[in-house]
């Protein structure tokens, strides 16, 4: 029997992602959260099947470990079902690295198949291929009927891809037209030298050519061979002459997000560092280092001015995975499974600043040595310290972003994603402080022509989380900080990777988003023209939209503006009328989220658990005090009657206190001061019920047993020996 929480989606029609031939790592379905959920395809007819291919959703790190207990069943008839393969509980994965998981059906008969879960769980797959005995290459659950146990807020209509068709030969002599006028203006903006007569020619030919060309000749010829010539004649601008390019080669992390991605336990290894020779024609790549570091990750190289070394951060993949006693306690906290097995296999990997010499490869470490104390911000050791983004500075020193300021994004509770923010050091690495104030994570630090820093911060107190990632700069020693480009516009949603563009004031940037890696389209940024909206860009790559806000509605990621305020404005005043103070402090709090994640402490005293002898005694000194006048008041909500997190606040005690002692001054023939004999008793049931105060923060962690808040085990990991591959000098 399907399911009836039907929601916004018809079952057949997200059912079909399932089965569309579309693999990109993401949802293809999405049933709710429920016992052995599940989703079944009908094959059209009876077939003897050999395999069962099941593409998981890899786009985070908390969905694929929720396929582990998946079991294949078959049926002929839709009716009378039989197991024919269960998996026993590992983690498969699937796009990009091409490894899905396989079932074997030896064979068995069957015209429906249908995926479910063992457990209770959200059923999420990104795609299922079906294959017969007797047709081996050919998925038979492409495009096929099928359905599901259940729809949930996430589930979307499948986007078929396009099947493009040939371009016609009216659409390659508009490209090749095109083409002609690029390359026209781009031996316009070259300066000419001896070739130039010879280009110039050249592109004579090639319009002559075309505008001779009989329909049916070969248009898309032509336009190669323009692009080719606009190729050759950009390359000989003086401005790139020169013989090598420094390439780092690194595949993308594990997830797509604008901060997660920068972290060394999401990073995966790739070859690193290269210089490129011959990169205008023939071009052949050799290793930078001369001897190469272990197996990891190097991200965001920086050339000195003089090109003769390069800073980068690196993460080693080679370190120990966290063993269940570093990470005991934060089962709670991460699942078992899920989260937690990545942060134990990644646990150790972090990013730290390293320093290579061009002409002879060498490389030092920078940060994270022996005589690095990895000092953090009041000594909180909530997180790993990475250090990462390096630029080199005109006095000699580094500016870095760093996780050392040990705070968190008010969305990220529970899920170890730190905030890191401006730092810079001396050249050796030594002398680190920090340079920024920021509250949340900023990006991509660069040098402008006056030596001022330009980065890229995250800031949404008093608004929307997603929308606000802007360009700031700041002098090297962190005075002067000042708003360039964004912070009161929505789109484009983030601007990243900012960099001077020589003999101007203007900037190149990528608009990119937040849910996403650091891509998208590339901008120019004239300050002069405005600090906001869009008059002040143009658009590099206009065909490129900007990601999360060019085509996105509102509602896409959930948020939703709340409806206390205007409930307490409205209606709700004939009940009770907040003064002015009061009704700040409510609009403060959720205006900054500060209900959930106000003071970043793990263990705040709103989050006491009264006990419910206490809560029963209140309720009965209620009844005796309050029954005659507020019949029912007793049995209200608890909620209604007591603030455990300010005892002396709550209802049953602020309502018949005086307003000139700061009271609520509600209750008829009934005015206490604080010296009332009355006002003491109850002041004292109350605390009792609000329960006794629990553990304090320990650096940063919760000190709980067992952990809530995920990062207990930084502790243990840092106060370790800690033993380099690299000393500093």
């Amino acid at each position: 029997m399907e399911s009836s929480r039907a929601g916004n989606l018809a079952l057949a029609k997200d059912a079909a992602g399932g089965c569309d031939g579309a693999k990109n790592g993401k949802t293809g379905f999405h049933t709710e959260h429920e016992a052995q959920p599940w989703w079944r395809v009908d094959l059209g007819e009876v077939y003897r099947l050999s395999k069962v291919v099941l593409w998981n959703r890899t786009d985070d790190p908390i969905t694929a470990p929720r396929g582990r207990f998946v079991v294949v069943l078959l049926s002929t008839d839709d009716q009378h079902w039989q197991e024919a393969y269960r998996h026993g509980g590992t983690v498969f994965y699937g796009y990009p690295e091409g490894n899905p998981l396989t079932g074997d059906l030896r064979g068995q008969q069957a015209r429906f198949v249908k995926i479910q879960l063992a457990n209770t769980e959200y059923l999420h797959l990104d795609e299922v291929e079906v294959f017969g005995v007797d047709t081996p290459d050919r998925n038979l659950a492409l495009d096929r009927p099928a359905t599901q146990s259940s729809v949930s807020q996430w589930s979307t209509p499948p986007i078929r891809p396009l099947a493009l068709p040939e371009p016609d030969l009216a659409l390659w002599r508009t490209a090749a037209a095109s083409a002609a006028a690029l390359a026209e203006a781009t031996l316009a903006f070259v300066p000419p030298d001896k070739e130039t007569p010879a280009f110039r020619a050249q592109l004579a030919v090639l319009r002559t050519g075309l505008e001779n060309l009989k329909p049916g000749a070969d248009e898309k010829s032509v336009f190669l061979q323009l692009r080719w010539l606009r190729r050759h004649v950009l390359f000989r601008h003086p401005l790139l002459n020169f013989e090598r390019l420094l390439v780092n080669k690194r595949p993308p992390p594990v997830i797509s997000h604008m901060v997660d991605q920068y972290l060394g336990r999401w990073s995966r290894p790739g070859p690193g560092l290269f210089l490129v020779t011959g990169w205008r024609d023939t071009p052949a790549a050799q290793p930078l280092l001369r001897q190469p570091l272990p197996t990891g990750s190097v991200l965001h190289p920086d050339l000195s001015f003089d090109g003769q070394r390069v800073l980068f951060s690196y993460c080693d993949h080679t370190v120990a995975e966290l063993t269940p006693e570093e990470t005991a306690g934060c089962e709670a906290a991460m699942g078992v499974g899920g989260l937690l097995d990545w942060v134990r296999q990644g646990g150790r990997r972090r990013f730290l600043l390293y320093e290579a010499r061009i002409a002879d490869g060498s490389v030092r470490q920078l940060t994270g040595t022996d005589r690095d104390l990895q000092r953090t911000e009041d000594g909180r050791q909530a997180v790993l310290v990475e250090d990462f983004d390096p630029c080199y500075l005109p006095d000699g020193g580094i500016a870095f972003v760093s996780t050392r300021c040990q705070s968190f994004g008010r969305c990220h509770w529970g899920r170890c994603t730190p905030t890191f923010v401006l730092y810079r050091a001396e050249g050796d690495g030594s002398n680190i402080r920090r340079l920024s104030p920021g509250e949340l994570n900023e990006w991509d630090p660069a040098v402008l022509h006056d030596g001022r820093i330009v980065f890229a911060r995250w800031d949404y107190v008093n608004r929307h989380n997603t929308f606000f990632q802007s360009l700031w700069v700041g002098r090297p020693d962190g005075t002067e900080v000042a708003h360039v480009y964004g912070n009161l516009s929505r789109n484009p949603c983030r601007t990243s990777e900012s960099r001077a563009i020589p003999g101007s004031d203007r900037l190149v940037c990528t608009a990119t988003a937040h849910h996403s890696y650091t891509a998208g389209s590339l901008v120019e940024i004239d300050p002069d023209r405005g600090q906001e909206g869009l008059e002040p860009l143009r658009r590099i790559t206009p065909e490129v939209q900007f990601p999360e806000t060019d085509a996105s509605v509102p509602g896409d990621y959930y948020a939703r503006r709340g409806r206390l305020v205007a409930l307490l404005l409205g209606p709700h005043r004939q009940y009770v009328e907040p003064d002015r103070e009061s009704l700040q402090r409510i609009i403060d709090s959720l205006d900054l989220n500060g209900q959930y994640y106000g003071d970043y402490s793990w263990n705040r005293p709103e989050r006491r658990t009264p006990p419910p002898e206490a809560v029963a005694a209140l309720r009965a000194d209620v009844s005796s005090r309050c029954e005659g006048c507020h019949a029912g008041r007793a049995h209200q909500p608890l909620a209604a009657l007591l603030n455990v997190a300010l005892p002396e606040e709550s209802r049953v005690v602020q309502a018949p206190l005086s307003r000139t002692e700061g009271g609520w001054g509600q209750c008829t023939g009934i005015v206490w001061s604080r010296q009332s004999p009355e006002y003491a008793v109850l002041l004292e049931t109350v605390r009792e019920a609000a329960g006794p105060e629990g553990p304090a923060d320990v650096a940063g962690t919760c000190g709980q047993v067992p952990c809530r808040c995920g990062g207990c085990w930084v502790k243990k990991l840092r106060n370790q020996p800690h033993s380099p591959r690299l000393a500093g000098k």
